[in-house]
């Protein structure tokens, strides 16, 4: 979308946020599937450094799964009681 002239309101602030966070989410997904389909056959991996490397995906999941709760926790209330 083209770029609005004029002041922003904290309308137009937070939409952009909301609109940020959606992309955020959007290219997350395709780790975040990946992750759980691994994590899914676990259990049938042979070679330990796969098992390794899931693992360490799953840690990185976790950590942008943590900075995706702490930036939508600190502005939900503010979408619920819009």
């Amino acid at each position: 979308m083209a770029p609005l002239e004029g002041e922003k309101n904290s309308i137009n602030i937070l939409g952009n946020y909301l609109r940020n966070l959606t992309l955020t989410l959007q290219r997350l997904l395709p780790f975040m599937q990946r992750c759980g389909d691994l994590m899914d056959r676990e259990q049938l991996m042979t070679n330990e450094a796969h098992r390794r490397q899931t693992a360490e995906m799953a840690i990185i999941m976790g950590k942008a799964l943590e900075h995706v709760a702490i930036c939508a926790g600190s502005t939900s209330h503010l979408f619920s009681n819009f």
